[in-house]
């Protein structure tokens, strides 16, 4: 269902984003952020991707009921928001929501990508780079979507949280399940190019745990992975890693609480979000042990130690640096998207 959503800063959010880069990017002060609910009323909202004309994709896990609830929003340029995909999976896997976890737009904008739990690669939609989406009469369907970055043999795509582009905008995607990162090939099938070992509990090197990759970003001739870790998540066992693709790892921030997302801004600030804390002693099964409002958005300074921006988010689980210098934050359970700015 289609429906208008005006916000006051929204016609001069899409203004700036439509602006292109200049020679030089002004600096922001992250100092004093300031908060504006954007969309409320979304189905569990994960990852996001812009569009060249200011307008939103959203995916969204939907209810987890083991229906088909799962999908992507748009939000226009106008300020429409509805359902352009809908009719995905969407279930719990170990107690988690398993819907779409992403959306991605290619860097020739003329391709969405998105995936959702088991489905055995990325789904992928042609678009005109010239022509601005507009939301359909009927919201598009599994049908209208094609399914590239194939298995080959018996190397698939399992858990697909995430997606980057490398230089010639081919999708590096991070795998939750697979504990890897994989490569889509020139015949459009899977090859990991990284494989992750298990994470160290900092409280007992006894314990080993699951590093489960989730954010990821392209630095270059890099990709920054943010590794959530898995069950019993302990405290701090989290990691922000740097990869390439000769398999080479170095740790660029540890001691983080379940990073689910990183992101670089127009000012080249690498941006990173702590999903929550878990109880300790809480079940990893039913999605029980996330403490609320134990949420985290830092950036790296300089000197690459960590800054925290914002603490007490509630389950903020992606974040989107806008041209402008802005940011658009998705917070899975309150069901809403947040704007954060600085300054003026």
């Amino acid at each position: 269902m289609k429906r208008l959503f005006w916000v006051s800063t929204l016609l001069l959010i899409v203004l700036l984003a439509c602006q292109p880069r200049g020679e030089g990017v002004a600096v922001v002060d992250y100092s004093e952020p300031e908060i504006t609910v954007l969309i409320e009323g979304l189905i569990h909202p994960l990852g996001m991707a812009l569009l060249p004309d200011g307008g939103l994709l959203i995916a969204e896990e939907g209810t987890g009921q083991n229906d088909l609830s799962a999908g992507v929003s748009l939000l226009t340029a106008e300020g429409e928001i509805g359902r352009f995909i809908s009719g995905l999976p969407s279930s719990r896997d170990s107690g988690d929501l398993s819907g779409v976890p992403f959306v991605a737009v290619s860097p020739a904008n003329d391709r969405i990508y998105l995936s959702y739990f088991n489905a055995g690669g990325l789904l992928t939609m042609a678009i005109d780079p010239q022509r601005p989406l507009t939301l359909p009469d009927t919201p598009y369907g599994p049908n209208d979507l094609e399914l590239t970055m194939t298995p080959l043999n018996e190397v698939r795509l399992s858990n697909a949280f995430a997606v980057a582009f490398d230089r010639e905008g081919v999708p590096v995607v991070s795998d939750a399940t697979e504990n890897g990162v994989a490569k889509k090939t020139v015949d459009g099938q899977t090859r990991f190019i990284h494989r992750f070992s298990e994470l160290l509990d900092p409280a007992n090197e006894r314990v080993f745990i699951d590093p489960v990759p989730t954010g990821i970003a392209r630095v270059g001739a890099e990709y920054y992975v943010t590794l959530f870790g898995g069950c019993p998540y302990p405290a701090e066992s989290g990691r922000l890693v740097a990869i390439d693709e000769s398999r080479n790892e170095r740790v660029l921030v540890d001691g983080l609480n379940m990073p689910i997302d990183v992101a670089v801004g127009p000012d080249d600030t690498i941006w990173v979000l702590e999903f929550a804390r878990f109880a300790e002693g809480a079940s990893c099964f039913d999605g029980s042990g996330y403490l609320p409002h134990t949420g985290r958005l830092s950036r790296i300074a300089s000197d690459g130690s960590l800054v925290m921006v914002l603490d007490e988010l509630n389950y903020p689980s992606a974040v989107l640096p806008l041209p402008d210098g802005s940011l658009y934050l998705s917070e899975i359970f309150a069901n809403r998207l947040l704007h954060i700015t600085f300054g003026e």
